[in-house]
């Protein structure tokens, strides 16, 4: 069986896996869930939001509620699948193995991308419920272009999350440490990190530039570009700079995590 072949079966068989179990559903209920009720507080206004501010005003801040709000569950769903498709369910890693006679850089890479496809329909669940509600209660939608931006900036910014999660579980389990660990560290990077910073400085407990060396930064920097009026936007080179941290910090611990896994096997 060539790689390609490999790769493309070990991530159908994870895929099939999970959906026949009750996890993904949670998951996917815990991605959709607030972003229903939390969309559906927003768009309750939206009647008095047009006649005030105007339909196009409207859009672009019913695109900015989204695009902020659905990274934070998208991230989570992220850390977790990666941590238990690769972490975890050993057994059906040795099946894989014996089924297919494949590497074991090839079987990581099966599980890795059939946790960014089930992740990628979480964000597209997200997205529904938002049109949803939009619809509900009688709001024009933003334009397909624009969702599609939305949709791919969520993905962006939870691919960069399922990378780490990808190079710490590896590295964990090369080590003989319990793999279910290797969430912790993104789940750090992303959610407790950020908010430690974000709350020392508004109690200015440290200065507010330390908040630019966050993700959390970086992924606003660009959603602004995109999804803020041309005199709130974010300057070109700013965009750019974001897009290239969060580039090079996916390339680095993808590339971290290949050769841990060749090195070892586990």
């Amino acid at each position: 069986m060539s790689t390609f072949k490999a790769i493309l079966y070990i991530t159908q068989l994870e895929i099939r896996r999970i959906f026949r179990g009750y996890r993904f559903y949670i998951i996917l209920l815990s991605c959709v869930l607030p972003m229903f009720l939390y969309l559906d507080l927003f768009a309750r206004q939206q009647s008095v939001s047009i006649a005030i501010q105007g339909e196009m005003w409207f859009k672009i801040r019913s695109l900015q509620v989204f695009t902020f709000f659905a990274p934070f569950l998208s991230e989570l769903v992220a850390i977790l699948l990666v941590a238990d498709l690769v972490g975890g369910e050993k057994r059906s890693s040795l099946m894989v193995l014996f089924s297919t006679q494949s590497p074991r850089l090839v079987t990581i890479s099966g599980k890795f991308i059939a946790a960014l496809i089930l992740t990628s329909i979480g964000i597209l669940a997200s997205l529904g419920a938002f049109d949803l509600i939009l619809v509900i209660w009688g709001a024009p939608l933003p334009a397909i272009g624009a969702q599609i931006i939305a949709f791919s900036l969520v993905f962006f910014i939870s691919l960069l999350a399922a990378s780490i999660t990808l190079f710490t579980t590896s590295f964990l389990i090369s080590q003989e440490k319990g793999s279910a660990v290797g969430s912790l560290v993104p789940i750090f990077l992303f959610f407790v990190l950020s908010f430690v910073i974000e709350t020392s400085i508004r109690f200015q407990f440290i200065d507010s530039t330390l908040l630019k060396y966050t993700f959390l930064q970086q992924f606003i920097d660009i959603y602004r570009y995109f999804f803020y009026l041309a005199n709130e936007q974010t300057s070109l080179s700013v965009f750019y700079s974001a897009v290239s941290i969060i580039t090079i910090t996916i390339v680095i611990s993808v590339s971290l995590a290949a050769l841990i896994i060749q090195k070892h096997e586990f």
